[in-house]
């Protein structure tokens, strides 16, 4: 087979460059839907391509962090269980080494099997060049995930111990396939179609709750990624329990075309929408592939708990300025639980408790105030809001001797 997407890699042209072989600190960088870890000196940029195999089309995602005298690199494609489980790993690790140093021009410095935590790997030293550049790669075969840790770099700067770090750094967790012919994740906890969206939207309705509409096809490259990268991810599933959700695919039938051309507007695919029907607000796309690097899952994730949360604050908002205030912080406390960290929802509940303990002269919810504001604050310093409110109940305080 041949790996295509190692040109992206190998074909880097580096400025030659002497000096010491520093070493360097390492960060630590992990994947969900790669389910992966490793620590690099920077966070990587992620490249996809489609790979043409002899077992079909595999999608290959990797994960890049270059400097102008070296690269660091891991990469991963699903190979379709049905061909690779009476596949030979060595036939798998030579085909893949002799498609790097036919890119190279390299020639092998050494080379080794071994065993990854019960999977099948290989560890290959090259150099390239004339002897100028130098390298290693690991091959790692995790059920039909195929995985590739690669360095390469100028070996007159050479971090010889940082490149050790990274190789050793590198580990997977249980494995699972993400194959589209044969994936674990099947939108198993979402409702379905036109008949899931009316289910979905009822209870959303009715509990005031977010609602998740997603619109993908079968044939669209971006939402294969959509599902593979993000939706398949530990962290998303997780986070998305307890809230309405409902996939639909526009060429299942004529009511799902109905809800995507008409309703909803869709004009292109993937489309994550996120909106609490209760309170009338327009579907919000969330959309994680962007110019120059593309959302990591946590990004994608408080994305979307933002969005959420602005939607409860905004409503939270309209009760206080009716003088519905427990209803607004109820609004504000809901909101948390999708944003912990929003200082606005502590800026609401510090407002609407100050009302109702001026309004009552209670005492406990002016100091309760007080928290919520200063807790906005130790979350947004440039709060102006809540650094008046504060300056205001603590002037209040002093004026009654407390």
């Amino acid at each position: 087979m041949r790996l295509k997407f190692l040109i992206y890699f190998f074909a880097i042209l580096f400025l030659f460059g002497c000096g010491k072989k520093k070493q360097e600190t390492l960060i630590d960088y992990s994947s969900d839907a790669g389910r992966f870890s490793v620590q690099m000196p920077g966070s990587p940029k992620m490249i996809t391509d489609s790979l043409q195999t002899a077992v079909g089309t595999v999608n290959m995602y990797i994960f890049i962090f270059e400097k102008t005298d070296i690269s660091y690199m891991v990469a991963y494609c699903d190979y379709p269980r049905s061909a690779i489980e009476n596949f030979d790993p060595n036939q798998l690790f030579d085909n893949a080494r002799n498609a790097a140093l036919r890119e190279l021009g390299g020639s092998i410095l050494s080379e080794k099997d071994f065993n990854f935590n019960g999977y099948s790997a290989r560890e290959i030293k090259f150099e390239a060049k004339f002897g100028l550049v130098v390298g290693q790669i690991v091959y790692l075969l995790a059920d039909n995930r195929f995985y590739q840790v690669m360095v390469k770099g100028w070996k007159l700067t050479y971090p010889i111990e940082t490149v050790r770090e990274f190789i050793n750094s590198f580990k997977i967790s249980s494995g699972y396939s993400l194959d589209e012919k044969d994936s674990s994740f099947d939108f198993a906890d979402w409702e379905h179609g036109a008949t899931g969206h009316k289910n979905a939207l009822a209870l959303a309705q009715q509990e005031e709750l977010p609602l998740i509409v997603y619109f993908h096809t079968e044939r669209c490259q971006w939402s294969k990624r959509m599902i593979s990268e993000y939706l398949a991810s530990h962290k998303v599933r997780e986070f998305l329990k307890g809230i309405p959700k409902v996939e639909i695919k526009p060429e299942k039938g004529t009511a799902e075309k109905e809800l995507c051309n008409r309703i909803y507007g869709v004009t292109g695919y993937p489309k994550f929408l996120v909106f609490i029907p209760a309170y009338n607000n327009k579907p919000y796309n969330i959309y994680p592939f962007r110019k120059g690097r593309d959302w990591t899952v946590d990004e994608f994730t408080r994305t979307i708990g933002e969005r959420i949360a602005l939607e409860y604050n905004q409503k939270g908002h309209l009760f206080y300025v009716n003088k519905k205030y427990e209803d607004a912080i109820e609004c504000h406390e809901i909101a948390l639980g999708y944003d912990p960290e929003n200082a606005y929802s502590y800026y609401g509940m510090g407002v609407a408790c100050y009302a109702m303990g001026y309004y009552s002269r209670n005492l406990e919810l002016i100091d309760k105030a007080e928290k919520h504001f200063i807790r906005a604050l130790e979350l947004n310093p440039d709060d102006k809001q809540s650094r008046k409110q504060l300056e205001n109940i603590r002037k209040g305080n002093e004026r009654m001797g407390r």
